[in-house]
């Protein structure tokens, strides 16, 4: 009989087996979209690093500043912009959070990132895009690009994000008087980390910073971190805010971004200053721009003095000791510090302006007036000189000429009050009263009032956008 299988049972009694615990793996952060309104990433195939690139104000949505520019790069590519004038301090709508996140606003969006009930928090949660888009891509570099408020933001990010920083015209601090940010960026706009000094402090990574030496604002700001480890600071003589679009201009931009991202030293660059690194100029001519901006023409003289002792090849000094003497009502000792300021910067608009302003102001109307012109063919688009040419013909009786750069300046700037007031057609009577006044005296009234000082914002231009335009 053929052998059977032993009919089942249960089991013999024993020890019970272990059961291993269920492991639930956390899934790493999902990389956030390749691009929205105000971020666009560029892959780049087989690269390891990524360059970051800030725009500055006035970008419009979808648009970003250095975006044919930055073609030329061989690597990781994300532009970010920021409407709103946020500075960058309550991160980018739709790259985690920010201002407006909501549906579809990205990865981390939600009450939790609204930068109004939790400031932070937007800046976090795209600060988590973007390591979230690093670890995506096994990028091993960071490197962040800006100007102006795009430069305020890469520094920033660099410090948050182990990366290096290039940035030109950058606010280390914000709302400073008389600063960009304090008359572009709202008052209800958060600013968790105001002050980015203990940021690049404790961070010690590479970090460039160029300004230019026209601008007391951005100086200041410059010699505040100049000290600090992996800091390097250069100015550029003759040269404003727009340090960006002078070096675009003069096709430096490419090569110094190209030397920045494969970690050599920068190139020299024609024109170098020594603003900061003469102790105490920047902070003097800062001093001096913000007792003249708060209308203390008195207690800016000094600083100015001071500033001008420090450093006798500096336009800066003596351009906003021109004005401040105007101020005062000095304009026999402000025309020649006015003549001295547009002779050493004779690529810039403002100095030009006030030279011009200064000859009119001092009775010398027909050489204001061929300043004027001069300038003029140069930028057609200043408002300002529009708007002050516009007096100075009247004064020598030229009325239709001077309503037509009346009528010129507030078409370039329509919301501005005085140019608005000035722009208006006066009454048939005033007209005629006019008309009458100038045949009978050619040259300026012996009755007319003083016309008031076109230049009523002590900055400069803060509204207009440094950044290249795609």
């Amino acid at each position: 009989m053929g052998s059977q299988a032993p009919a089942a049972g249960p089991p013999a009694a024993g020890p019970a087996p272990v059961v291993a615990p269920v492991v639930v793996p956390v899934p790493p952060p999902v990389p956030p979209e390749a691009s929205g309104v105000n971020h666009c990433f560029l892959p780049h195939r087989g690269a390891r690093k990524l360059v970051i690139l800030f725009s500055a104000t006035g970008t419009r949505p979808g648009r970003f500043n250095m975006w044919t520019l930055a073609r030329a790069i061989p690597h990781h590519r994300l532009y970010l912009s920021q409407p709103g004038n946020g500075w960058y301090q309550d991160g980018v709508p739709g790259l985690g959070a920010g201002p407006g996140a909501g549906p579809g606003a990205g990865p981390g969006a939600g009450p939790g990132a609204d930068p109004v009930r939790n400031p932070g928090a937007g800046l976090e949660a795209t600060l988590t895009a973007i390591r979230a888009l690093i670890a995506a891509h096994g990028i091993t570099g960071v490197y962040t690009v800006g100007s102006s408020m795009g430069g305020h933001g890469a520094l920033l990010y660099a410090a948050r994000l182990d990366g290096a920083a290039l940035v030109f015209g950058a606010e280390t601090v914000l709302r400073l008087p008389a600063s960009k940010s304090a008359s572009l960026m709202p008052a209800t706009a958060p600013a968790p980390l105001p002050d980015l000094a203990p940021l690049i402090a404790a961070g010690g990574r590479a970090t460039h910073l160029y300004a230019g030496e026209l601008d007391a604002v951005d100086l200041y700001c410059a010699a505040r971190v100049m000290g600090l480890p992996g800091v390097a600071v250069t100015t550029l003589r003759g040269v404003g805010h727009a340090v960006i679009s002078h070096l675009s201009a003069t096709d430096r931009l490419l090569p110094l971004i190209a030397a920045f991202v494969d970690d050599r030293p920068p190139p020299d660059l024609p024109g170098q200053g020594r603003a900061c690194q003469i102790a105490g100029f920047a902070e003097a001519c800062y001093a001096g721009l913000r007792g003249y901006a708060a209308g203390q023409n008195d207690q800016a003289l000094p600083a100015l003095q001071r500033a001008m002792g420090l450093y006798p090849d500096a336009a800066l000094p003596r351009y906003l000791m021109a004005k401040t003497l105007m101020g005062l009502g000095r304009l026999a000792e402000a025309l020649p510090l006015a003549v001295q300021a547009a002779a050493m910067a004779p690529d810039d608009a403002e100095h030009q302006v006030v030279l011009a302003h200064a000859l009119r102001r001092a009775g010398r109307t027909d050489e204001a007036i061929a300043h004027y012109h001069g300038l003029l063919a140069r930028w057609p688009d200043l408002a300002k000189a529009h708007h002050d040419l516009a007096l100075a013909l009247r004064a020598a009786g030229r009325a239709d000429e001077a309503a037509a750069h009346f009528a010129t300046a507030l078409r370039l700037k329509p919301a501005h009050p005085l140019y608005r007031r000035q722009g208006r057609p006066p009454p048939l009577i005033s007209r005629l009263k006019r008309a009458l006044r100038a045949r009978l005296w050619p040259g300026p009234s012996p009755w007319s009032p003083p016309d008031p000082d076109p230049d009523p914002d002590p900055g400069r231009n803060p509204g207009r956008n440094p950044g290249i335009r795609p």
